[in-house]
């Protein structure tokens, strides 16, 4: 938007962002099922059909961006192991978990589905990655002086390609984006309005409480996102809580029959103040916040659950019923 149309940074915030609101608000899964689908061949379209072969061969082909680019660029462990354990250790844990990503999981039609659509959306996510890898370094050949990094790819696109696919590839981009926004939107607002919401004021019309939940969530991202200005701190400091408090808590409770609720609660709030302290003091880029928060998730969530009440036999298998959908 900013590059294209000239908007200013806020303004392309809140129209593509409202528009990610209303379709949540309006439709819920139902919608996000559907954009995503259409999102879906945007992107394959935009980014590996037209993008990628146009902005390798403007850059001179592999061997001009060979000629032209560091040999870093081609070494996959040039940013050093250290660096590359705190990817890991930041997004591994953090997207296993995510709520964004388990709603699809259970909207599939059956569990051979669902394994193999997860595998087939892995792949598909690695090439994505791959496919993004080189767009950036054919970027650097072809605008070698870009004065913000962060315009590289419409910049790149406009460089790239003729004006008729520019619109096609930017829309791919900002599918990319919607299809995420959307996702999350709606995790957070179902967790708002059936776990919290519901357990302590009663369900009520479910669909109306998780549209206000969701338009409700969706007006504090928007605030927050014209707030905030370093995209990667931001999503440090949300993986490193999700990775650093959750992980332990959710997995555990998944495959582990002796856990409790009380276990996770206890594990998940006392860890994440770990998290967040640790963030504070050594900064936000130190894997140390992730470590220390699931070492101390996991002694609490395991000390706690022993020592608390375990969970009924008739709990355990109404939660079993709920989960094969037979309750």
């Amino acid at each position: 938007f900013n590059v294209i149309l000239g908007l200013s940074p806020s303004a392309a915030i809140l129209l593509a962002g409202g528009i990610v609101v209303l379709y949540c608000v309006v439709g819920g899964m139902w919608s996000i099922t559907l954009t995503d689908i259409l999102q879906f061949i945007i992107m394959t379209i935009g980014i590996f059909f037209v993008l990628l072969p146009l902005a390798i061969s403007r850059a001179g082909g592999f061997s001009g961006m060979r000629d032209t680019l560091p040999a870093s660029y081609f070494d996959i462990t040039a940013i050093g192991g250290g660096t590359i354990f705190a990817y890991f250790l930041l997004f591994f844990f953090g997207i296993m978990i995510g709520q964004d990503i388990w709603q699809r999981v259970f909207t599939a039609r059956n569990s051979v589905v669902a394994r193999w659509g997860g595998v087939a959306a892995g792949v598909y996510c690695l090439l994505y990655a791959v496919a993004g890898a080189l767009i950036g370094s054919a970027a650097k050949v072809i605008l070698p002086n870009l004065a913000t990094p962060d315009n590289a790819f419409a910049e790149v696109t406009k460089a790239a390609l003729p004006v008729g696919l520019t619109g096609l590839v930017l829309a791919a981009a900002l599918a990319a984006v919607m299809s995420t926004a959307s996702a999350t939107l709606l995790a957070a607002s179902t967790i708002l309005a059936n776990d919290l919401y519901a357990s302590f004021f009663g369900g009520g019309d479910r669909v109306r409480l998780s549209r206000i939940f969701t338009l409700l969530v969706g007006g504090v991202v928007l605030v927050l996102s014209l707030l905030v200005k370093d995209v990667v701190g931001a999503l440090t400091v949300a993986y490193d809580l999700l990775s650093g408090a959750l992980f332990v808590p959710i997995l555990g409770a998944l495959f582990w029959s002796r856990a409790t609720g009380t276990g996770a609660l206890v594990a998940m709030a006392v860890s994440s103040v770990v998290v967040v302290v640790l963030m504070i003091v050594l900064g936000l880029f130190s894997n140390w916040p992730i470590i220390a928060g699931m070492l101390v998730s996991f002694v609490l969530f395991v000390g706690v659950s022993l020592l608390t009440r375990p969970t009924s036999e008739r709990e355990a298998a109404a939660w079993d019923r709920r989960v094969r959908g037979t309750a």
